[in-house]
């Protein structure tokens, strides 16, 4: 589960990931005390199996995205294997049944600032991380863009195909006929361990695998990830929980290295609220220059990230190269705001509530849509009362080899 507040109305509403088929939920809080799912109005479909998630913005332009885990192998020779993808048969019928849209991959769904979401996975390099359960969108080396971790692994492969096709009709057999225990057979599931991710953001919403380059990467039964600053040396450091083994815990060089500059800052918050959880801050800087647009990054305090594990109560920003800082800004959670000017690189602040004064609903509020190009006309006002209803036939499962389909072919047109 996530918070994040997906209307900038100034209340917060709640992403929950969910497991197995069903859809995941996007609350969006009422403000009587309830919330309201609408997963459909947002998303156009999310991962059908989903993990982990994370709430944060990956591209800079202040809009907190969501990324979120599937199951999908990241070889060629894996996904053969595995079982992991619909049938054309089962996608129709669920989709038939009301479920909403699914894809067995991750997602990395773009906020488009309107109130919408664009899933960018496949664009960004990043659909595909075999059996994955945290991620953790955050600057692992200050170069001001979010990169991303992702911790992997099952211990067994229970949707390889022949755990399906052979050990599962026996386990239904002994079950039936009352003989020996279905643990033999579970023992008897294959094993295998696969590695961590680790990728380097590098703008224009492409990723770069860096595992290997960036951290050792053992294979292991990892699950839970989470990053602090433990040497408080201005860069994140990472642990990850690993299943039957110690956890990995890596020090990040990016200080000694000096690749890369930071602000961070300490946030203390109302007597109710000590952590400040639920607090946004929004940076500006490299203010615009021969024509070009100033540079923003934009962050929210919620620690509860990837899968059940919560970060460091920190807010942390790389800012490259950059010495100095032209405005940061911060929003409390009961709305309360508080701003510095020309902030210095390379320090952590404290920064304290009963200092904040002034009021806003959110740091960076949903733009109005942009104007059209071109404006739908009702068709049945127009004269034009007629539906188009496609007869359902799966062409795939009576010939296999086709390329694509052929009795879906639509409605008939004239011109005149």
């Amino acid at each position: 589960m996530s918070v994040t507040d997906f209307n900038t109305d100034g209340w917060p509403d709640i992403y929950v990931a969910n497991d197995f088929v069903h859809p995941d939920n996007l609350f969006i809080n009422n403000r009587k005390g309830g919330f309201t799912d609408q997963v459909s109005k947002y998303l156009r479909h999310n991962s059908m199996t989903s993990m982990g998630a994370d709430l944060n913005d990956f591209d800079n332009d202040a809009q907190v995205d969501i990324i979120t885990m599937e199951m999908f192998p990241n070889t060629n020779s894996r996904q053969k294997l595995f079982g992991n993808t619909n049938n054309l048969a089962r996608y129709i019928l669920m989709l038939q049944y009301g479920y909403f849209n699914p894809v067995s991959r991750n997602v990395l769904q773009r906020n488009n600032g309107n109130g919408t979401f664009s899933d960018l996975a496949c664009l960004a390099g990043v659909y595909k991380t075999d059996w994955s359960w945290s991620c953790l969108l955050a600057d692992l080396d200050n170069d001001g863009l979010k990169d991303l971790h992702v911790a992997n692994g099952y211990p067994k492969d229970i949707t390889r195909r022949d755990y399906f096709d052979f050990i599962v009709p026996e386990i239904k057999k002994n079950l039936k006929n009352r003989k020996q225990g279905v643990l033999p057979l579970l023992e008897a599931v294959s094993e295998f361990k696969v590695r961590n991710f680790v990728y380097q953001n590098n703008g224009n919403w492409q990723f770069e695998d860096k595992s290997g380059d960036w951290m050792t990467m053992p294979c292991s039964w990892s699950s839970g990830a989470a990053w602090a600053d433990f040497d408080a040396d201005g860069d994140l450091d990472l642990v990850v929980h690993n299943l039957n083994d110690h956890a990995f815990i890596y020090k990040n060089l990016t200080s000694e290295q000096g690749t890369g500059n930071f602000i961070q800052a300490k946030l203390q918050g109302s007597p109710a609220n000590p952590f400040a959880v639920g607090a946004s801050v929004l940076i500006e800087y490299a203010a615009a220059e021969a024509g070009q647009e100033g540079k923003k990054q934009y962050l929210e305090l919620n620690p509860n990230r990837g899968i059940f594990s919560s970060v460091e109560h920190l807010i942390h920003f790389g800012i490259g190269q950059t010495t100095q800082i032209d405005r940061l800004t911060v929003r409390w959670p009961d709305g309360r705001t508080q701003a510095k000017t020309n902030v210095q690189a390379n320090q952590r602040l404290q920064l304290k509530w009963a200092d904040a004064s002034g009021y806003v609903t959110h740091l960076v509020p949903i733009t109005a849509p942009s104007k059209t190009l071109f404006v739908e006309k009702n068709a049945p006002g127009m004269g034009a009362n007629f539906t188009h209803t496609e007869g359902v036939f799966n062409d795939f499962e009576a010939w296999p080899l086709i390329p694509w389909t052929v009795t879906d072919l639509g409605p008939s047109h004239s011109e005149g």
